[in-house]
């Protein structure tokens, strides 16, 4: 079994610049997103990162859904995985993009829904209603 200093494992501080600079994106989205609703689910990086290393000795790959700023796609990338996530908002696309960049990541990020188009309106519906 692996003890924890064996494993994968990114910088103290390239993880603090990181989890700022997604800080920063997700606070630009706040802005220009407004008053609109939109379907974010908080995320505990520092908990993501721990488990992110403990699997990484078991998967090669991961895919997030929703993967907002990407700062947890991008940490996935840096400890080896190949890493990709998809994100419904553009800006929050282009800025992960932008952000994995910086960080010398190669994570993939494409702007769509996992939610297949036959369903949508049905997840709309009730989204509408728990918003």
């Amino acid at each position: 079994m692996t003890t924890p200093s064996e494993l994968p494992s990114i910088a103290d501080e390239t993880l603090t610049r990181l989890f700022e600079a997604g800080n920063d994106v997700w606070e630009e989205f706040r802005v220009h997103a407004g008053d609109r609703f939109h379907h974010f689910v908080p995320c505990d990086h520092m908990g993501a990162y721990q488990a992110l290393r403990r699997l990484r000795e078991r998967a090669s790959t991961f895919v997030e859904l929703g993967s907002a700023s990407g700062v947890v796609t991008i940490m996935a990338d840096l400890l080896g995985f190949e890493a990709c996530a998809i994100e419904l908002e553009p800006l929050l696309v282009q800025r992960s993009i932008e952000l994995a960049g910086r960080f010398h990541s190669r994570a993939t990020f494409v702007e769509g829904s996992f939610v297949p188009p036959d369903y949508q309106d049905h997840v709309e519906h009730l989204l509408s209603r728990t918003g």
